[in-house]
């Protein structure tokens, strides 16, 4: 296995436990009311609980590690958030749901968004250094999780994020390198 390959597939892990922070407190689009629409019984849910099931079942689909299921119930929830500190929960959310994807440009344009809205969002900073390791940018994923660790310095999420970065600015050269390949069977 080498570096590399290994270094995409812990930071697929990681970021399944260091990405999420989508509160489940968003209420309902105002354009979901009963006048002038049609309801679909598909579309009906009874709901105990979050108002947004779909941001709610977006983040249990990250919790999961369903990335693919997660993004359009993450786009569907960013639509009916309520609020901007909802909205930038959401695109967080999808920002960790695209690390997860390995999509890591569309990844950084959710964080970019969510934290021009919201400047010292910590798990914004924290998906997006994450967004940053893998494409190998580490000079500004440091950025990030050293501004990240100003806001939230006891955060598990960031010290497994630096944990991360460590390994990939610091990688171990293995000290004993079999080479069998020139090996025969007799």
């Amino acid at each position: 296995m080498n570096l590399a390959n290994h270094s995409v597939r812990v930071l697929q892990r990681a970021a399944t436990v260091a990405l999420l922070g989508f509160a489940a407190s968003v209420a309902a689009d105002p354009s979901d009311s009963v006048e002038g629409r049609i309801y679909d019984a598909t579309e009906m849910k009874t709901v105990i609980g979050p108002v947004n099931i779909y941001a709610a079942e977006g983040v249990e689909a990250l919790r999961e590690g369903d990335a693919e299921r997660a993004v359009p119930l993450l786009q569907q929830g960013l639509k009916r958030a309520q609020g901007d500190r909802d909205f930038v929960i959401g695109l967080s959310n999808l920002c960790a749901a695209y690390v997860l994807l390995n999509e890591f440009n569309t990844a950084l344009t959710y964080c970019d968004r969510a934290l021009e809205m919201r400047p010292k969002f910590w798990r914004g900073l924290n998906n997006r250094a994450l967004a940053y390791l893998g494409i190998n940018d580490l000079p500004r994923a440091k950025a990030d999780i050293d501004r990240a660790f100003e806001l939230a310095p006891q955060s598990l999420n960031l010290k497994k994020t630096q944990a991360i970065y460590d390994r990939m600015a610091n990688p171990v050269e293995p000290l004993i390198i079999i080479d069998d390949t020139e090996m025969t069977r007799p």
